[in-house]
């Protein structure tokens, strides 16, 4: 195999990758995450949907462990232990949405 067909052949593969690489939307579409499903330790990034707002104006608590041990504002977490946890997010204007996160 010739180098450019090697290059074209790598960008393909990463093309490819990059499509699958989606986000993961809450179960009423409030926010998503980067990851949902992986092992320890996974760390998860949390990203507000529009038209939701989660800032110190309108603020919103995280349940990242499903303890009821919840962080004001805190957009990532990282799960050490295996386990299948609920995310839930507690929006001040518009209530709870969730989605499963499951720890390998």
């Amino acid at each position: 195999m010739n180098v450019k067909t090697a290059i074209v052949l790598f960008f393909l593969v990463a093309m490819s990758w990059m499509a699958n690489a989606q986000p993961y939307v809450s179960d009423l579409g409030r926010f998503e995450v980067d990851q949902k499903k992986g092992c320890a330790p996974l760390t998860v990034n949390v990203t507000i949907r529009p038209p939701f707002v989660c800032n110190a104006g309108s603020g919103c608590d995280m349940d990242y462990e499903s303890n009821g041990n919840f962080q004001f504002l805190d957009f990532t977490h990282t799960y050490t232990q295996p386990g299948t946890y609920v995310l839930r997010i507690l929006f001040q204007t518009s209530g709870f949405d969730q989605i499963t996160i499951v720890v390998t």
